[in-house]
């Protein structure tokens, strides 16, 4: 993948974010936003490249165009939303993205932050993967507009961070509200470090090939 750093001006100050694609760099690619934890917060962009999905992704080549924005020092995702709205179509006119094709994906605090953009922004979404993550608006009204989303969710079952219970939660509500594609893969005996070894999983490449 070929990699490339940007930044953005923001209420908070410069936000940094890294843009990746594929050296058969073509028209109409999918786009795979990525959201981190709660330990790289900052202003030093390669500190996202220290865990999880940004960790492995120059060593992949996959056919999409990846964000991997990072939340400024002492805040949360929730603050920044409309700030990666403002990457998100910078990306796909800047690269002419498939913009009907978008995956929001986070890990730990950036879990959070993609259950709370999905259901605040249901239109920009085809679908979601959490790695560790909870739902913070778990209210009928909010996922009755998410239900024809696509879902993973990835959960250790001994988290003594985010308890998996949490990811148990949005999953039968999303289910008994009528979703039909939800998928929840619980992790035996796995800590919160499964929200950095989600993304070695082959099983999620493979899901998102079916979903975009």
């Amino acid at each position: 993948m070929v990699e490339k750093k940007c930044s953005i001006d923001t209420d908070y100050g410069r936000m940094n974010y890294l843009i990746h694609y594929p050296s058969d760099m073509r028209e109409n690619l999918p786009v795979l936003i990525f959201l981190h934890g709660i330990g790289e917060r900052g202003d030093n962009i390669d500190d996202i490249k220290r865990y999880s999905f940004p960790a492995y992704i120059d060593d992949m080549e996959i056919p999409y165009v990846t964000i991997c924005p990072q939340c400024s020092k002492n805040n949360f995702w929730n603050y920044h939303l409309r700030d990666i709205e403002r990457i998100l179509d910078k990306t796909v006119k800047e690269y002419q993205c498939d913009k009907n094709r978008v995956c929001i994906m986070g890990s730990s605090m950036g879990a959070v932050g993609a259950w709370d953009f999905i259901m605040e922004r249901p239109e920009l979404f085809k679908c979601l993967i959490s790695a560790s993550g909870r739902a913070g608006m778990l209210i009928e009204e909010t996922v009755s507009k998410i239900t024809n989303k696509s879902f993973l969710i990835y959960h250790g079952t001994k988290d003594d961070v985010i308890d998996y219970k949490n990811s148990i939660e949005i999953y039968d509500m999303l289910v008994k509200l009528g979703a039909t594609d939800v998928t929840l893969k619980l992790v035996e005996d796995g800590n919160h470090y499964v929200c950095s070894t989600t993304y070695e999983d082959p099983e999620v490449y493979k899901w998102l090939v079916k979903k975009l």
